[in-house]
């Protein structure tokens, strides 16, 4: 005779899993301690080696009022000696081997009266920089600036958002530092304001792929350009639903999810949720994916391995309150804790990061366009907290209740509650009304006065149909080997359980397979998946396997 279920209220401990992560803090400190703010209404920073020592130096550009345009040596141990380049009035500045002469060289955009122009520096190898060169005298009204390799050429080009008319060009290197001819990208004399630009190989062919945020009635896009090759541009492709009324604010392109596939980290203005958008390799984006819900007036974003552990780790600067916030990546885009990076510095403009130790690791290094501010970084250091165990809760679930879930060893640390269904994040909170059938997670954190955080701890959840649900026993259904490699065996033990639809989905929810049985047995080929965890779902069980 069946068991039926009503409410299981039951309080159970369940199959957990502890995810490692790297436990670390910042030691915050200025570039220019001791010598006042040169470095003060920064537009952009970067990092190279541009005198060859083996150690990576800091670049800037000024905005405003400030006729800044210079770097910082790096002599080691967080020593910093300031160079400067220009006394004229800068804004972006870009970076590469312009001449390939070995050496890096610099490139800006300079704001002369009315028109902005663009110029060079030529570095002769020992982080010396020559006079000036104006690159491409008809440009005017330019304003963002990079360098790539546009047509596959091996020389790098120059990347111009121009002011006037919604357009971006690129400027052609014929490997000497000679920009003599100038290739559109993009131009839409309709939509008056294009915001901005980055670039990545959106479709994994081997080329750089634009991509651009821009507004249409008020409302902000992000979109991407494919290039043929040869530095030919279709046209805009969207990745933020082209009629959603949201608006995208700030983005950044990296690999979230360790695919190796470029996907986009944004937030959206108006509900001041950070989302990102995964990328199938191909180019084309998924839904809006959620990864915290209301943060406070975000501004700024950034991505880069700030823990050392292989997974991209997100930075977030919220205006109102002038400070930056991480959220440690502890795999496969899971992102449970919010933690501080730093607090009061004033209207940040800028982040990147670098290893300016040569210990391996990575600093971030912030710019602010705050007159008075400088430009800092942030130095990781390892701190210790207690890690949970033994999450307590219902672990047979319907969608028709709120479930609580708790953590025995809190110890006073703030628990962080990070769960999923079908892969999705659904909550932040320990007291969750699931919303879809088929395989949940609870997962916890701990963190210490916002600053370090632990190890993460999960339960696995079986989301059952709504109302009166069949109990099944945990072997009426086996998989085997688990992990596996190439073939996946399923066995049925409960005859009631044949003629069964069998779906296997990924941890983002999507779904990878899909196949008919009436067997007891059935062998699946699961060679075309790539390694990582997936779960296996026939009627209301959901079993959780991993390929290797």
């Amino acid at each position: 005779m069946k068991n039926k279920l009503f409410f299981l209220t039951a309080i159970i401990i369940a199959f957990s899993q502890n995810i490692k992560a790297q436990h670390i803090n910042f030691e915050r400190r200025l570039v220019e301690p001791n010598i006042g703010a040169i470095s003060d209404n920064t537009y952009k920073v970067k990092v190279a080696d541009f005198n060859k020592d083996g150690k990576l130096d800091i670049i800037f550009s000024t905005d405003a009022n400030d006729n800044h345009f210079g770097y910082y040596i790096n002599n080691g141990d967080y020593d910093f000696q300031f160079n400067n380049i220009s006394d004229m009035l800068s804004s972006d500045v870009a970076i590469g081997d312009l001449d390939k002469d070995d050496d890096i060289d610099a490139v800006i955009v300079r704001k002369d009266y009315n028109n902005n122009v663009v110029v060079m520096y030529k570095n002769d190898g020992n982080g010396v920089f020559g006079n000036e060169t104006v690159i491409y005298p008809d440009i005017k009204n330019a304003w963002h600036i990079d360098v790539a390799d546009m047509n596959g050429d091996n020389n790098p080009d120059i990347i111009l958002r121009l002011r006037e008319n919604s357009e971006i060009v690129w400027l052609e290197n014929d490997g000497t530092a000679n920009f003599s001819t100038q290739h559109p990208i993009y131009i839409d004399t309709t939509n008056p304001y294009l915001e901005t630009f980055s670039y990545a190989d959106a479709d994994n062919d081997g080329d750089i792929d634009i991509f651009i945020r821009f507004i249409i009635d008020d409302v902000h896009k992000i979109a991407w350009l494919e290039n043929d090759g040869s530095g030919n541009f279709s046209e805009k492709k969207y990745i933020t639903n082209e009629n959603n009324e949201s608006s995208y604010m700030d983005f950044y392109i990296t690999d979230l999810d360790g695919d190796g596939n470029k996907d986009i980290l944004t937030f959206i203005r108006s509900k001041s949720d950070i989302v990102w958008y995964k990328n199938d390799g191909s180019g084309n984006f998924g839904e809006e994916i959620l990864i915290y819900d209301y943060f406070s007036e975000p501004k700024k974003i950034y991505a880069t391995d700030i823990d050392a552990d292989g997974d991209e780790d997100i930075f977030v600067y919220s205006a109102p309150d002038n400070v930056t916030k991480w959220f440690p990546n502890y795999g496969q885009a899971q992102f449970p804790v919010k933690l501080n990076a730093t607090d009061f510095f004033d209207k940040l403009s800028t982040m990147c990061s670098g290893d300016l130790d040569n210990d391996g690791d990575l600093e971030l290094i912030l710019g602010s366009s705050d007159t008075g501010d400088a430009i800092e970084y942030l130095i990781p250091k390892p701190c210790e907290i207690s890690n949970p165990d033994n999450i307590q809760g219902t672990t047979t679930v319907d969608t028709t209740q709120t479930y609580e879930y708790q953590v025995n060893n809190q110890s006073g640390d703030i628990a962080s509650w990070y769960v999923t269904n079908n892969g999705k994040f659904i909550s932040n909170n320990n007291y969750v009304k699931w919303k879809e059938i088929g395989t949940g997670s609870v997962c916890v954190v701990f963190s210490h006065n916002d600053e370090c955080s632990s190890d993460m701890y999960c339960i696995d959840v079986n989301v059952t149909a709504t109302g009166i649900n069949e109990l099944t026993k945990e072997n009426d259904i086996v998989l085997n080997p688990n992990p596996a490699k190439n073939k996946l065996q399923l066995t049925f033990n409960n005859q009631q359980l044949n003629s069964k639809n069998i779906i296997i989905y990924n941890v983002f929810g999507q779904i990878v397979k899909q196949l008919n049985t009436d067997k007891k047995q059935l062998s699946i080929d699961i060679s075309d998946l790539q390694n990582g965890v997936y779960f296996l779902k026939t009627g209301n069980i959901s079993k959780k396997f991993i390929v290797k």
